[in-house]
């Protein structure tokens, strides 16, 4: 796999930012499989998703697909690359596409970000928005809720609104027997 990465690195410029992307992404699934028993070592394909997520932040404007970004910041947390270099830019494009972006998406984002040890609350504040309201916030899973409410704790946020809203829609779905 890490030759893989590599080949890919390589010949960045021909790839499309999606393929960019999924492939960032299923890097930093692999290492989760392969690395999570072992915090010694690094997955040996870190410097080519260094290349990609190079290559994907020098175009970020032309990402037009909101899992990408998503894949993207996920996959930057996920392998402990915590450089604002890549992932402001990343944060940035996720805030001008908020409005479309979904439920599990605004999730993954945000659980990136507290894994990141981000201290760029905006896009935090920018993102959880749509959760002071139960209404605009009436189809969120319960999983997709809990991860939420899990970064803001990492993040060390207390936001009542986005509180009450999704424990009271958690609440809701709890089914009693």
């Amino acid at each position: 796999f890490g030759h893989l990465a590599s080949c890919l690195a390589l010949q960045v410029d021909d790839c499309t930012l999606r393929q960019i992307a999924q492939s960032m992404w299923a890097c930093g699934k692999l290492a989760k499989r392969e690395f999570d028993s072992d915090h010694s070592t690094s997955p040996p394909y870190l410097a080519s998703v260094r290349t990609l997520a190079e290559h994907l932040t020098s175009r970020v404007d032309e990402i037009e697909s909101t899992k990408d970004v998503a894949q993207a910041l996920w996959a930057l947390a996920r392998l402990q690359m915590h450089d604002p270099e890549l992932a402001d830019p990343l944060l940035r494009r996720a805030m001008e596409m908020e409005s479309e972006l979904t439920l599990p998406e605004v999730s993954n984002i945000l659980w990136a970000v507290s894994k990141m040890n981000s201290k760029n609350y905006r896009p935090v504040y920018v993102l959880t928005r749509r959760f002071e309201s139960p209404l605009s916030a009436a189809s969120i899973k319960p999983q997709e809720a809990s991860n939420i409410l899990y970064a803001l704790a990492r993040l060390d946020i207390r936001d009542e609104k986005v509180f009450h809203c999704l424990t009271s829609l958690m609440l809701e779905q709890i089914e009693f027997t």
